[in-house]
């Protein structure tokens, strides 16, 4: 009993030192340039053996928490699979993934949706990984129903070292933002939500970063730079970019080909001949967005795929494909033409 009682407050005490480092900026900047490198080595390695051996898989998992929503996004790449009764019905229940996800310390998970709040055990689910051993990467959140209980409770697991990064969807200024999320008043919602995370995180000691991401659409490209006023103004010091990603009609048909399917309903991406915006357009949008996000001092990057583009047409959602295994894995090549974070890196 003794001997149990000790490791337990030795534990409780390394937790509260790496808590207090974790949560100087100093410590966070060289925390992400060493695992920067430490991939970038993997993959030097991977390239020049030669022998098609990678190191252990799956390095981090990106689960789809929930299929439910509230709200509307134009943009959203799984608009048309939010919300379908019975479908979100079927999320996996603790026990399924107790059972589903291995034990043991090293893995990431990192959590999305649908809203992740929108599930009422998601408090529930990021503990049980948690007693997995796992780190939590990141948690993105549209930041409408956060709490104070909830901020609390995230917080609280970023100072247990588990929850690394909120990311919080916001799509520009109050009333872009609200035009591209479907609902008036939205932003006003979300702004309340990030700054009772930030509090949270502030009142504990908690070294949880709070960032905010945008996606890049036809409508919001040219106010793109304006993110930065918009972190400015929520005390936020990190701009992330959803990657726009797309197929046309001619690569749907060669992919249908190569892998002799039947029909394209095998492939879940946004189709269009068009998507109303060009890579030099979103590139030279990007560069400004970089460059204001430098001269202000922000940590500007690109997180994951999210969307295609926000048309016009509103009586029709356009979805892309997600790419996070590639992309999310730092894919930052500067040739990519349909990443909105092209040539983009955590400045």
């Amino acid at each position: 009993m003794k001997r149990t009682t000790k490791m337990r407050l030795v534990r409780q005490a390394k937790e509260r030192v790496f808590a207090r480092v974790r949560g100087i900026r100093l410590a966070q900047h060289a925390y992400a340039r060493v695992r920067r490198a430490a991939y970038e080595r993997r993959v030097r390695r991977f390239v020049s053996e030669r022998t098609g051996r990678g190191d252990r898989l799956p390095v981090g998992i990106v689960y789809e928490a929930t299929m439910r929503c509230n709200l509307h996004c134009e943009f959203c790449y799984v608009g048309d699979l939010l919300n379908i009764e019975g479908e979100w019905r079927q999320e996996l229940t603790l026990d399924s993934l107790r059972r589903a996800f291995p034990d043991g310390a090293g893995l990431q998970v990192s959590l999305t949706g649908g809203e992740v709040f929108m599930r009422k055990d998601i408090m529930d689910v990021l503990e049980l990984f948690r007693e997995k051993g796992y780190s939590c990467g990141y948690l993105t959140t549209n930041g409408t129903i956060i709490d104070e209980a909830r901020a609390d409770a995230l917080a609280a697991l970023a100072r247990r070292g588990f929850l690394k990064h909120v990311s919080v969807s916001i799509d520009g200024p109050p009333e872009l933002h609200d035009r591209a999320r479907g609902l008036k008043g939205t932003f006003e919602r979300t702004a309340a939500g990030l700054r009772r995370l930030q509090e949270a995180a502030r009142r504990s000691g908690a070294p949880l970063r709070v960032s905010i991401n945008t996606t890049v659409a036809h409508e919001s490209l040219d106010e793109l730079d304006r993110m930065v006023d918009v972190a400015e103004e929520l005390g936020v010091d990190a701009i992330g970019l959803n990657h726009l990603m797309y197929s046309t009609p001619e690569e749907v048909a060669e992919t249908v080909r190569m892998i002799g399917a039947r029909d394209a309903s095998v492939i879940a991406t946004f189709v269009t001949p068009d998507p109303g915006i060009t890579p030099d357009q979103v590139r030279q949008k990007v560069s400004a967005l970089e460059a204001k996000c430098r001269t202000k001092g922000l940590r500007f990057g690109s997180f994951g795929s999210k969307s295609a583009t926000w048309r016009r047409n509103r009586s029709k959602r356009s979805g892309t494909v997600t790419s996070t295994s590639s992309c999310a894995g730092g894919c930052w090549s500067s040739g990519c033409s349909r990443c909105a974070g092209a040539a983009a890196r955590w400045s």
